[in-house]
């Protein structure tokens, strides 16, 4: 299944748009901002490891320092 991420712009909005889906039996996640910084840092880790240039076990490698 698909995923949608939505940043509402306020609290209130936040408020608003997760009331409306669960009101439509829709599952929501509301992530920390750790959780959206670890979300960031997979994405960055993912799209480097499909370089040429730098080797998926140089990478890991490195992480594992």
């Amino acid at each position: 299944m698909e995923t949608i991420i939505i940043q509402p712009k306020s609290k209130k909005e936040l408020e608003f748009v997760a009331e409306m889906l669960k009101r439509l039996n829709i599952k929501i996640k509301i992530l920390s901002q750790e959780e959206k910084e670890d979300y960031g840092l997979g994405i960055a880790i993912d799209e480097g490891l499909q370089t040429k240039s730098v080797s998926k076990d140089s990478v890991l490698n490195h992480l594992r320092k």
